[in-house]
């Protein structure tokens, strides 16, 4: 029953971030309470409506492979994620909420997840902001805008075994010489298999 409610709270939200890029308490409490009144028992928690508040205001940044590189280039004991998808690839769709639910498994863990976009630039502002804010996404988005060299110059330097094909997820762990690219699609099962003997 909460999972139509919160579909509802997302989109009704998404058009009032058209106004304020943030909703207000109000906003949120005019649409909640309704629905609160209509279906007895599915209250919102505190912890969802953080979530839809900051899924409202996310913001994508723009970023060019070098200085996406730069990121890269750690020794800390820190688990870096970084997983390349596109509004157009269901696939990529598909496995985002296995990532962000193993971030969350993990809170207490060094870890972090960066969604890497391959969208056009020009599709930033109509599709791949509104999909980061209707999905709820709460870790961070970037999309991957490089000038400077060509595609197959800087997915060479990201791996020389890749083509280019999505999803495909880097991860990185500086302290422990970890720096695997994995050009494939996950199952919740397969990701927290990797991840997990990484984050212990």
């Amino acid at each position: 029953m909460k999972t139509p409610i919160l579909t509802f709270l997302v989109l009704s939200l998404l058009i009032i971030s058209c106004k304020n890029d943030v909703a207000s308490e109000e906003d949120l409490a005019e649409i909640v309470a309704p629905h609160a009144e209509a279906e007895s028992g599915d209250e919102l928690t505190d912890e969802d409506r953080e979530k839809l508040k900051t899924a409202v205001g996310k913001s994508v940044d723009i970023i060019s492979f070098t200085d996406l590189e730069k990121r890269f280039d750690t020794d800390n004991d820190t688990l870096y994620i970084y997983n390349f998808w596109a509004t157009w690839c269901a696939p990529c769709i598909k496995e985002m909420p296995y990532f962000e639910q193993i971030i969350e498994e993990n809170a207490d863990k060094k870890i972090k997840l960066v969604f890497v976009s391959m969208d056009f630039l020009k599709d930033l502002e109509d599709r791949v902001v509104p999909f980061v804010r209707e999905k709820g996404i709460i870790a961070e988005c970037v999309l991957l805008d490089e000038k400077e060299l060509t595609m197959t110059e800087w997915i060479n330097r990201l791996s020389k075994d890749w083509e280019g094909e999505i999803p495909a997820t880097l991860m990185i762990k500086g302290s422990a010489g970890i720096k695997e690219f994995y050009a494939r699609e996950f199952t919740f099962n397969q990701l927290q298999a990797i991840v997990t003997p990484l984050v212990i």
